[in-house]
């Protein structure tokens, strides 16, 4: 299963989640029914709304959705100041590898981000460890 963390204007991060296969379950933080139906539409498995206020705090979050996030593959977020921050608390508390602006997915364990370096931007492929 693939854990996906958005708000309702994330539902994006639902493409990389279908290139990944499996199951979804969407953790919408934030999110109303219409847009629970939306991240249903997109493919999601099963979807958990939590209501986490304008500052999302990262131990709060874990502590409301920790029961949901046994037997994940790969957790997807939104490339958001927010989403980066709530990432690495969680990838580090479920102790799975956290790769921050990926851009496209191609393989379950493959996957192309940009990065930038004294010499612009640039695109790499990053292969993940097997499970």
């Amino acid at each position: 299963m693939i854990g996906v963390f958005a708000t309702p204007s994330t539902l994006e991060v639902m493409g990389l989640a279908q290139k990944l296969g499996g199951d979804a379950l969407v953790i919408l933080l934030n999110g109303d029914d219409q847009a629970a139906e939306t991240a249903a539409r997109y493919g999601a498995g099963k979807v958990v709304l939590v209501d986490c206020g304008a500052i999302c705090d990262p131990a709060a979050l874990y502590s409301a959705v920790a029961g949901e996030l046994n037997g994940l593959s790969h957790l997807v977020f939104p490339a958001t100041k927010d989403g980066k921050t709530i990432a690495g608390y969680i990838a580090g508390k479920l102790g799975i590898p956290n790769l921050v602006d990926v851009v496209d997915v191609l393989a379950p364990n493959k996957f192309s981000k940009y990065s930038m370096g004294n010499r612009g931007r640039r695109r790499w492929r990053w292969m993940a460890p097997s499970p």
